[in-house]
């Protein structure tokens, strides 16, 4: 589609905002130094202050500018759906950690085994 024809040329713009925001955290590739991994910060990370619903607003607003101009809005729901499974994978992470710690492993141990597949719905390396 020719609508969507720049929106690859958009990504760089959108993984440079969300870093200038602090939302996103960029770390080397142990497997290749040469590529970046990027992930989007949890919700005790990104923010450290509570957000009124001035602050809210203002959020949403930008939101809409980027999807008026030359942002394909379907960029924005894939990464609002990627933000939902890595809290997912939070929460479930955190209470099978907990659990394990409760059978009594140590918490090397306890974090090892909240990682395993079989305690999360999706697991995106």
């Amino acid at each position: 589609m020719e609508m969507n024809k720049d929106a690859w040329e958009q990504v760089p713009v959108f993984l440079s905002e969300l870093r200038k925001a602090g939302l996103l955290l960029v770390e080397s590739d142990v497997r290749d130094a040469r590529q970046k991994l990027y992930r989007l910060k949890g919700k005790d990370e990104a923010y450290k202050e509570t957000l009124g619903r001035g602050d809210i607003d203002a959020l949403l607003k930008r939101a809409a500018d980027l999807i008026r101009t030359r942002v394909d809005y379907k960029f924005i729901l894939i990464l609002l759906f990627l933000k939902r499974i890595s809290d997912k994978w939070e929460m479930e992470f955190d209470e099978a950690y907990r659990e394990a710690l409760a059978d009594g492993l140590s918490e090397e141990e306890a974090r090892a085994e909240a990682k395993r597949d079989e305690y999360h719905l999706f697991n995106l390396p």
